[in-house]
């Protein structure tokens, strides 16, 4: 008896699996579902052994489908560094998006970006994007106040490299100093 149970229990294992793709349903990758979720997320990127940023988020949720991304929706701190590993800028914001084919990071909310001199920038939406030379480029397209000494430049869109030491407003904006 227990040998034909057994008999039996091999013949419906083996009559119930089927390799038919047809039957076979894969789980579909959408914009709207995160595929992955990481709690304090910590992430140092490097290129050709010289760390180029380190990335802290409490939260992580990364996308798939046609615009694959990872969205940090609690905040986000960033410290870009040089070729012998100094930190040449940092960023913080309340959100970011990092978009994995273009590599543009959207920065979002109260964005603030320093440099090792003390320069401090404050915007509303940020970009950084990493050009194919490796030097970066920061772009806002909106409102910017920059800090720099006593003085308060603000302008209406910005483009700055990534260690923002050289920076560009599009529309200026307020009183400056000018030494003659």
């Amino acid at each position: 008896m227990k040998l034909a149970l057994v008999y039996l229990g091999l013949w419906l294992g083996i009559t119930s699996c089927s390799n038919d793709l047809q039957e076979v349903i894969p789980v579909p990758q959408t914009d709207e579902i995160p595929l992955l979720i990481t709690r304090d997320f910590s992430l140092t990127y490097s290129d050709s052994g010289v760390s180029r940023f380190e990335l802290n988020a409490p939260l992580r949720e990364i996308f798939g489908g046609e615009n694959p991304r990872s969205q940090m929706p609690v905040g986000l701190t960033m410290r870009f560094k040089d070729a012998q590993g100094n930190t040449i800028s940092s960023l913080s914001a309340d959100s970011a998006v990092m978009f994995e084919k273009s590599n543009i990071i959207r920065a979002a909310g109260s964005v603030v970006v320093t440099n090792p001199k003390g320069d401090t920038l404050k915007t509303s939406v940020l970009f950084w994007q990493e050009l194919p030379n490796k030097e970066g480029q920061i772009t806002c397209p909106e409102a910017v106040s920059i800090r720099s000494g006593n003085q308060i430049i603000q302008g209406l869109g910005m483009k700055a490299n990534l260690a923002f030491t050289q920076y560009q407003f599009l529309i200026p904006a307020g009183s400056f100093s000018v030494t003659e």
